[in-house]
């Protein structure tokens, strides 16, 4: 293995002997109780808005224009 360039790392290391000591795993980022009712409640608008946009494609293309609403969704 002395043709190995020196900056090259071994793969048969485990990264404990290849990171140096003071590195730290990255931390788990917490996020708010905000920030999750924020995109709960988003997600929640955007479901109720995908059904009544349904139904109001529905009734505005009547019963025959049921097959162009099926081959659009």
């Amino acid at each position: 293995m002395s043709n190995l360039n020196p900056k090259t790392i071994e793969l048969t290391k485990p990264p404990t002997e290849i990171l140096p000591k003071d590195v730290a795993a990255p931390k788990k980022k917490h996020i708010g109780l905000k920030a999750f009712a924020g995109t709960y409640s988003a997600n929640v608008f955007i479901q109720i808005s995908t059904v009544i946009q349904g139904v109001f494609i529905a009734r505005m293309l009547g019963p025959d224009g049921r097959g162009d609403r099926k081959s659009v969704v």
